[in-house]
């Protein structure tokens, strides 16, 4: 009996997986187009196994964070950076890739703190500043950590909700149209719908997405500060 459940999951993955693929084609060759329809449920596997959905079909194509995407606004006399509406995510598609710019980031995160974390552990500080200097660097690690854990939370739940919806939304528009029923993944959605339906998760993913990004800047110029002291 296992060896048949194995066989089936084997087998609906294959289906799910050539079906995604030529839509996520289809978006490629069309880039202009509001339609993309997405026929199918998300198979149970993938809800559960973010990160082999992510890898296989959004690791090449995640979304971008470019400085021109950035406007500055002020908060208690403070001029701080945020995403402009006009480039966050609205469709189902470009949150995909949101998700998996996520993933991508902190995983360079965690590789950083790693390095660093063995610098810290194994290298002995060849004078006092070194030694205040490697103190430093264990404050920046706790903290680093603190906010991966965070994210990475942060991250897996707003996946999981966003999967509920698109099959829920999925199996809704099949009680009306029954196998004609599907999901306009390129459908431009307002940010007070996308705000309201992925509460509180989405708000918290576009406010963080630039902290995301700093934190992996300035922990890899740490470790390169770092292996330049140490190169062996």
């Amino acid at each position: 009996m296992a060896e048949k459940t194995e066989k089936n999951l084997e087998e609906e993955l294959e289906k799910f997986n050539t079906k995604f693929q030529l839509i996520l084609d289809r978006a490629e060759l069309d880039k202009t187009s509001r339609i993309l329809k997405m026929d199918m449920k998300i198979p149970e596997f993938y809800e559960k196994n973010m990160e082999a959905f992510l890898e296989k079909f959004f690791s090449k194509n995640p979304f971008e964070l470019r400085k021109e995407d950035l406007e500055d606004y002020t908060l208690d006399r403070k001029v701080l950076k945020r995403l402009r509406f006009d480039r966050r995510p609205a469709s189902y598609l470009s949150l995909f890739r949101f998700i998996e710019m996520y993933r991508q980031g902190l995983n360079i995160i965690k590789q950083n703190i790693s390095v660093l974390a063995s610098i810290y552990k194994y290298k002995e500080p060849r004078d006092i500043f070194e030694e205040q200097q490697k103190e430093i660097l264990l404050n920046e690690l706790l903290s680093a950590g603190r906010v991966f854990k965070k994210l990475q939370s942060l991250n897996v739940s707003f996946y999981a909700t966003f999967i509920k919806h698109l099959n829920d939304s999925y199996l809704e528009s099949t009680k009306l149209l029954g196998e004609d029923g599907f999901i306009n993944i390129k459908k431009l959605n307002g940010d007070t719908f996308l705000a309201t339906t992925f509460y509180p998760y989405y708000d918290q993913m576009i406010t963080n997405s630039i902290f995301l990004e700093t934190l992996s800047i300035r922990l890899r110029q740490e470790r390169e500060k770092w292996q330049a002291r140490y190169p062996d």
